[in-house]
């Protein structure tokens, strides 16, 4: 599985069979098709489910903030991050060995200290736990930030 971050080269959209994440880079509209193994998420999804099946559990960084332009719709928007986490806890709300990790960048100009980053920080992780919350409680799932 290759590079899906928000605001990342296009070309790092695309996991090992070309298959892109999202609708014309639009990471708030994920490409999804109907049908097993046939879209970006479908390999995630085995991704996801080959480290459980081995007892692993998975650090997820839905955002990495060293790739994300400031000007971003999904750091400037809290909407649009939200939208994306939405997703993503919707999707992997019942997998119990995912962990969300947000913030932490080592640049202070994209971690939480800035203001527009924190609410970009709280929508996603937002997003991710109402999403979940069709799958358990919304307390239930980790979301963690490094120190």
């Amino acid at each position: 599985m290759q590079d899906h971050r928000p605001g990342a080269d296009k070309k790092k959209w695309l996991n090992a069979y070309d298959q892109e994440a999202f609708v014309n880079g639009d990471f708030t509209r994920a490409k999804v098709i109907e049908g097993p193994d046939n879209d970006y998420w479908d390999y995630a999804d085995w991704f996801v489910d080959q480290a459980a099946r081995h007892g692993i559990y998975l650090a997820w960084l839905p955002s990495w903030g060293d790739e994300l332009n400031n000007d971003s719709p999904v750091v400037k928007q809290p909407r649009v991050a939200y939208r994306y986490g939405h997703f993503l806890g919707s999707r992997y709300g019942a997998r119990t060995n995912v962990i969300w990790v947000l913030g932490g960048d080592p640049s202070p100009k994209n971690d939480v200290m800035n203001p527009d980053r924190l609410a970009m920080t709280r929508a996603i992780a937002e997003g991710i736990a109402d999403g979940a919350a069709a799958w358990t409680s919304r307390t239930a799932r980790p979301i963690t930030r490094p120190p």
